[in-house]
């Protein structure tokens, strides 16, 4: 996959925006899913088109660990790396995503220049493994 496309799934209307902002600058497409349940229908209608996924803990209807369960049980989505976007500053939620198959996380508030080195870093690292 040549083409660099993120699912951004994030209760927040603004930190979507913000990382669709971002992602322009990584030269990536962005697809949003305000919840896990639309991030899982999206990720089960289209599973070999993201190569990333950046994930909001805190959600309703279905959380960013139970999200990323289901990211990882899937055989077609499992490889996807997955950047936990949260407001968690070393919680045990983050250690339970990175112990559930994340590749790392973010904490919000984040700037620029530390989304940019973590995404480019996760996209390197699994460009190396594929």
């Amino acid at each position: 996959m040549s083409e660099k496309r993120f699912l951004v799934v994030d209760d927040s209307p603004t930190v979507r925006k913000l990382v669709r902002k971002l992602a322009k600058l990584c030269d990536a497409e962005t697809c949003e899913a305000s919840n896990g349940l639309e991030a899982i229908t999206l990720l089960e209608d289209n599973p070999n088109v993201f190569s990333l996924i950046l994930l909001d803990i805190n959600m309703p209807e279905l959380d960013g660990l139970e999200t990323l369960d289901l990211i990882k049980q899937n055989a077609e989505t499992e490889d996807i790396p997955v950047l936990i976007v949260t407001q968690e500053s070393e919680s045990e939620k983050i250690v339970q995503a990175i112990s559930a198959g994340a590749a790392g996380y973010i904490a919000k508030p984040f700037g620029s220049d530390a989304f940019l080195r973590k995404v480019n870093s996760l996209l390197a690292l699994s460009t190396c493994q594929s």
